[in-house]
């Protein structure tokens, strides 16, 4: 019953990921992106943020979103949905030192990403109004240290129920 709802916020987080990401594309560059005419592509959206199914979705035009998301945008929701989706999970279930090397690295990671966003919206700030570069740039950073920010709630959910488990 865990494993099954555990699929089930991971398909979640892919189809969020997706939308997010087709929300952002014109429907043109999405076509030319996931290899499909314009109206495959409208279809594609439709069944996407309409009809909320992957088995409808082509694998190879997700990867192709996830890159072209990674180059586009400096995220990777798409890629580490993917990820998480399709990676087997841990079948031993407790804690190892590789776990806490884990979280030292998101936690660092997630602090970088804090870091950048506090000094951007210090920039902002500087002169007192908010201009559309400025916005946009703001939003890459903010996307940045969301997706850490989630990676580490992750890791520290995957922790706690490791740690309530015992050592290996």
């Amino acid at each position: 019953a865990l494993e099954q709802v555990e699929a089930e916020i991971a398909t979640q987080r892919l189809l969020d990921a997706l939308c997010t990401v087709v929300q952002r594309l014109p429907l043109a560059e999405l076509a030319r992106i996931i290899e499909r005419d314009p109206r495959s592509a409208r279809r594609w959206v439709q069944v996407l943020t309409g009809d909320r199914r992957l088995a409808d979705l082509s694998v190879v035009a997700v990867l192709h979103l996830a890159r072209h998301e990674q180059q586009a945008f400096g995220t990777s929701r798409i890629a580490d949905a993917f990820h998480e989706l399709v990676a087997p999970p841990d079948d031993s279930g407790k804690v190892r030192p590789e776990d806490l090397q884990a979280f030292v690295s998101h936690k660092a990671r997630g602090d970088i990403r804090e870091s950048e966003l506090v000094l951007e919206v210090q920039k902002v700030l500087a002169d007192g109004r908010i201009d559309h570069a400025e916005a946009r740039a703001l939003l890459t950073v903010v996307d940045l240290a969301l997706h850490e920010a989630s990676a580490e709630v992750r890791q520290l959910e995957d922790l706690r129920r490791k740690l309530e488990r015992g050592p290996a």
